[in-house]
């Protein structure tokens, strides 16, 4: 996994090099990013990333159907890696019959098929990889093609220091025997046997813990849980008084950005605070880089290698997603 892990910058770059001959006219009211799992994160990146601008609303829709307002004036980008997710194929469907305008973006598969015979614009992605590992090929071409319908000037000049940001991190993290010195390790050694939690110093960056968690999931083949600041103030913070049996074995790892708000912060140090007697183990990773793209890009990529050598920590393959396969053959099967 460290190898597939290592690719990012270059994913990033990958694609900005190519020419995608797709042409998006005028008045798109809405985009919907239609995906599952890996294939999905990118939209959500997107939605982040484009949240501060004068954008129309991004959505990511993870279901077999697409929500109601979609139609003629919709964007639907519909994202699977393998082009075989069931639930992406029922939206694209669902998208035809609605009128959008429609994108697919895929290694191939049955997706890549119905969008070749049906005529629709697909730009096909480079294959062999894990969903999840192709985060940069799954993100970028969402960019690209955001910026061609006018809702996102200059986004490639966001890519390009995201990319330069991953590699010092990649520089950093990468060490093929990993010590004391590498953040990641440490932080993944502070981890074991502990049931992580992670928390967004806001919801601008909570893309970047959902995917935390679904690396620990997935590739550690543990489970962790998240939440942003400040709505897990007003629930899951009351679920803390809960048994010290419990609440002594999570690691709670805070997520910062660079421009929170300044109630964020307040809440997050009285939060601490108050919990400092019932969790036992308080972890903050900082975002890096001017851009939201940036910063997003460097938590997520921090928590990539987290993840991966917390999987190593354990002394399990961080590669095949066992449960993941057997439900999809059931499924199959009927």
């Amino acid at each position: 996994m460290l190898e597939y892990i290592h690719g990012l910058p270059d994913q990033l770059e990958y694609c900005l090099q190519q020419e995608y001959r797709i042409t998006i006219a005028g008045g798109i009211s809405n985009v919907v990013v239609a995906g599952m799992g890996g294939s999905a994160i990118g939209g959500d990146v997107l939605r982040c990333c484009l949240s501060t601008r004068k954008s129309v609303p991004v959505l990511v829709s993870r279901d077999y159907r697409l929500p109601g307002f979609v139609g003629r004036d919709s964007l639907v980008l519909a994202v699977s890696y393998s082009g075989n997710t069931e639930e992406t194929i029922s939206a694209f469907e669902d998208a035809r019959a609605k009128g959008a305008r429609i994108i697919a973006v895929t290694t191939g598969g049955h997706l890549g098929s119905l969008a070749e015979k049906a005529g629709i614009p697909l730009i096909t992605i480079p294959a062999g990889l894990p969903p999840r590992a192709a985060l940069g090929y799954l993100f970028t071409p969402l960019a690209l093609m955001a910026e061609m319908a006018g809702l996102a000037d200059g986004i490639r000049d966001e890519i390009r220091e995201t990319a330069a940001v991953l590699k010092e991190i990649r520089e950093e993290l990468c060490a093929d025997d990993p010590d004391g010195s590498n953040s990641a390790f440490e932080l993944a050694l502070e981890l074991k046997d502990c049931i992580p939690v992670i928390w967004a110093a806001g919801s601008d960056l909570e893309v970047a813990a959902m995917r935390w968690k679904g690396q620990i999931n997935e590739n550690a083949k543990a489970p962790a849980y998240y939440n942003c600041f400040p709505e897990l103030n007003h629930n899951e913070f009351t679920g803390l008084e809960g048994p010290e049996m419990l609440t002594k074995r999570i690691a709670v790892i805070i997520l910062r950005g660079g421009n929170e708000h300044p109630r964020i912060g307040r809440r997050m140090d009285i939060t601490r605070e108050i919990l400092n007697d019932r969790i036992t183990k308080f972890l903050t990773v900082k975002a890096r880089g001017r851009s939201r793209m940036a910063q997003l890009f460097s938590l997520i990529y921090t928590g990539d290698f987290v993840s991966t050598y917390l999987a190593a920590i354990y002394g399990v393959d961080p590669v095949p997603v066992n449960l993941i396969e057997a439900l999809k053959k059931r499924l199959q099967d009927g």
